[in-house]
């Protein structure tokens, strides 16, 4: 029996924005319905005391929330956003420091292919429970996407879930040594 969602760890190189995470943590939920992340932000805080937690109910009130941030929860459909694609590019540039994570209700897989290929670090269905949210973070965290399963049915999608595109080109191989000559096991005749 396969898990509602899949937790999948990329390792990032060394000069990614998203470093792995240690101590306390200052986070944004940018979401425009209170009671949903009201709740969030509590069960967030009461799950890690160290966490601190601030809401925004617009991506224009999140644009110039003052950071840092080392994360951003952000919803995929904010009312003040006609394209969430430009949101998030708008946030990225806005808190370039910030891992950003979307959450929606919209579960089409083009949304999330998209979403992790423009700079998102991970898709969270809002249909989600807290384990799947907290398994999520984790991953991101320690420097990882985090894709829910049904992104990866289709293709797409290479090792571990990592986007099969834009990858920048890989370094060239060094040459392999030859192996060894062997004795021959022929008997001179």
């Amino acid at each position: 029996m396969l898990p509602n969602m899949v937790s999948l760890f990329v390792q990032r190189d060394a000069n990614t924005r998203h470093p792995a995470y240690t101590g306390g943590m200052r986070l944004l939920l940018v979401d425009d319905h209170a009671i949903f992340s009201e709740t969030l932000r509590f069960m967030l805080e009461h799950v890690n005391p160290e966490l601190v937690c601030e809401t925004a109910s617009s991506l224009a009130s999140a644009l110039v929330r003052p950071g840092p941030f080392q994360m951003i929860l952000l919803d995929y459909n904010l009312p003040d956003c006609q394209d969430s694609v430009l949101g998030l590019q708008r946030m990225l540039q806005a808190h370039p420091a910030a891992t950003i994570v979307m959450l929606s209700g919209d579960d089409r897989v083009e949304v999330v292919r998209t979403l992790i290929g423009e700079g998102a670090s991970g898709f969270v269905s809002k249909q989600s429970n807290m384990d799947t949210l907290q398994r999520a973070l984790r991953t991101i965290m320690a420097g990882g996407i985090y894709l829910p399963p049904f992104a990866l049915k289709g293709g797409g999608f290479g090792l571990f879930g990592a986007p099969a595109w834009p990858m920048p080109p890989m370094p060239p191989m060094p040459p392999m040594p030859l192996m060894p000559q062997m004795p021959s096991t022929a008997q001179p005749s």
